[in-house]
């Protein structure tokens, strides 16, 4: 089990096999997500203190070269994991998914807008903004996003060498 990333708190590491997934996720009560894929080729655990109780979700993967990102929702008891076109709701409490969200593309990223509890997704082909519950507010649909910034009222998107600005309000092109 290889340290891959550690952000505010929760740790991402890689394991060699689905069996080592496996062991490791029942060992410590967890679940795993990520099963409904055709191409199980990397294997992911998140591990995070809930109430200082250590929590395990393992993460099946294809193998796209985009690691997994989880990001904890503030005054929520919900974590939001992504892992190749999909984004699940986890609910640290009773310890289960209970929203998925099927994207067009690969998940880039995931970031958490406090102030306004809204969550945007970063995809290959497109942006959206979900509610902390996985409504979807708008989406932004693209060709191949190159690279992308997050400004306090809007977001750079680099698209074929041309920058997008757009509103986070409503994910019109500003």
């Amino acid at each position: 089990m290889r340290l891959l990333t550690i952000n505010n708190e929760i740790y991402l590491y890689e394991l060699d096999s689905e069996s080592e997934l496996n062991e490791h996720t029942k060992e410590k009560d967890g679940i795993i997500i990520g099963n409904n894929i055709q191409n199980r080729n990397k294997f992911y655990v998140f591990e995070f203190l809930i109430y200082s109780v250590k929590s395990v979700v393992g993460v099946l993967n294809e193998g796209h070269g985009i690691i997994p990102h989880g990001i904890k929702i503030s005054n929520k008891n919900v974590m939001v994991l992504s892992s190749d076109k999909s984004v699940y709701f986890y609910n640290t409490i009773s310890k289960e998914v209970v929203n998925e969200i099927q994207c067009d593309s690969l998940v880039y990223d995931v970031i958490s807008i406090e102030n306004e509890e809204r969550i945007l997704v970063c995809c290959e082909l497109g942006i959206q903004s979900l509610t902390t519950k996985g409504d979807k507010v708008w989406m932004y649909d693209s060709d191949i996003i190159d690279d992308f910034r997050l400004y306090e009222n809007y977001m750079s998107l680099i698209i074929n060498e041309t920058e997008h600005k757009i509103s986070l309000a409503d994910g019109k092109e500003l």
